[in-house]
């Protein structure tokens, strides 16, 4: 009797294994990623305040030059009427002939177009309407127009509708009989409106 020929199995390699990145790897790069985010988070919490400063500050000089025009005009108009100041009913009206190709936009405070398009923020001092520019006795001291919680066209009063908490970081914007603007911060040493000088009368 004669025994079958031996055949072995063909040959079968070890099963491979796909290489990846290992554990620690993983644990690297996810607590690389809390880090980015945890630095970005930091940054943005640091430089949103100053972003939002400085566009304030560019608001408040905007205003400043919005002033700045509108009391150069009532010095124009009153040189045109006798050295009459304009009227506190209509103020903003007659000031227009004045203003650059009669640019609207310097009536409205630029921290209070939000509120919409007829705000305007600017007050016109009563105590002056009317009156001979030439007869104020300090023109440095005396306010002309100024930052305003009345945001109505052609709003007028003595002074008493400046904002409360300051609308410029804290303080309001002043324009004097004289011509020059500044912004005062609230509770100063010469008064609510002062600058450590008194002198600032309504």
């Amino acid at each position: 009797m004669t025994q079958p020929a031996y055949s072995p199995p063909p040959y079968v390699g070890a099963p491979t294994t796909k290489k990846g990145m290992p554990g620690w790897g993983w644990a690297l790069l996810g607590g690389g990623c809390l880090l980015v985010f945890f630095f970005t988070a930091i940054f943005a919490a640091i430089l949103f305040p100053v972003f939002a400063q400085a566009r304030e500050k560019a608001r408040q000089t905007q205003c400043m030059s919005n002033l700045k025009q509108q009391s150069l005009a009532v010095l124009m108009y009153a040189q045109d009427n006798n050295d009459i100041a304009p009227p506190k009913s209509r103020w903003m009206d007659c000031l227009t002939l004045y203003t650059k190709a009669g640019n609207g936009k310097i009536y409205h405070c630029p921290s209070v177009r939000s509120q919409g398009a007829d705000a305007y923020g600017y007050a016109y001092n009563s105590n002056v309407a009317d009156k001979p520019m030439s007869k104020i006795a300090d023109q440095r001291a005396k306010m002309l127009i100024y930052d305003s919680s009345t945001l109505t066209r052609n709003a007028s009063d003595a002074g008493t509708s400046l904002p409360e908490n300051g609308r410029h970081s804290k303080g309001n914007n002043i324009a004097f009989a004289d011509g020059h603007v500044k912004w005062f911060r609230l509770g100063s040493e010469a008064g609510k409106y002062g600058d450590g000088r008194p002198g600032v009368t309504p």
